[in-house]
């Protein structure tokens, strides 16, 4: 697996909204700041998952449709709501052609699993203040959850991952530092990416938090980093 990471910020971020692709055929979240980076890699991924509704996670989606469309008829994935919001997105935007003719829509619940690239990526529902949020789990290799609202005992979705990629953020609708470094020192992952964090954010301060529960390797996702795993 390689993973290109394409942003880790939230939505009103300087350092491009939360994003990887993964072996440059499966995308995770279209937030506005992908499209450009994506064709100036000149990267066309067949696969879209998406998290949930939020801008800074579908906004970019009617932009990659226009040019994805012209290469293949690309699939994108997302909670039944997600994806209402995604064709509404394009209706409003691009709708001189029907979304489905261009693309294929599926939609996926709670304990899903879905065959993708060879990958068995299972979904796993969990809460962004009133709406949900998709947490990917791909085989026992990667998980990624960014805007979700998980607790210590949330730890069993995670056990077992080589790297895991999570959010940190405050309030209800984010995982805040102290849960974070709970659920870290119960799933102990190997290798943990933040994502999604604001940029006044005080990152030493942040790792010296987590570390005093847990052993594993902690960086925070930066556009343009890759990884092999």
């Amino acid at each position: 697996m390689f993973i290109r990471i394409l942003g880790a910020g939230p939505a009103d971020t300087s350092r491009f909204n939360t994003s990887i692709l993964i072996d440059d055929v499966v995308l995770i979240d279209a937030g506005p700041t992908v499209p450009f980076q994506l064709f100036s890699m000149d990267i066309l991924p067949r696969h879209i998952l998406l998290t949930h509704y939020h801008g800074d996670h579908i906004l970019g989606l009617p932009i990659l449709l226009l040019r994805l469309s012209r290469a293949s008829r690309p699939i994108i994935y997302g909670f039944r709501e997600t994806i209402r919001k995604a064709k509404l997105l394009w209706s409003e935007t691009y709708g001189l052609v029907e979304v489905e003719k261009i693309a294929d829509f599926r939609t996926f619940e709670h304990g899903d699993i879905l065959d993708i690239e060879g990958y068995r990526v299972r979904v796993l529902q969990r809460p962004h203040g009133p709406m949900r949020t998709a947490v990917f789990k791909f085989d026992d290799i990667m998980a990624y959850a960014t805007d979700v609202r998980d607790v210590e005992e949330d730890a069993c979705y995670y056990m077992g991952v080589d790297v895991l990629f999570h959010e940190v953020g405050e309030g209800s609708y984010h995982t805040p530092p102290d849960e974070l470094a709970k659920l870290l020192s119960r799933a102990n992952p190997p290798l943990t990416y933040i994502i999604h964090y604001g940029d006044d954010i005080n990152q030493r301060e942040l790792v010296e938090k987590l570390k005093r529960f847990y052993r594993g390797e902690v960086r925070f996702a930066r556009r343009g980093m890759g990884l092999v795993i």
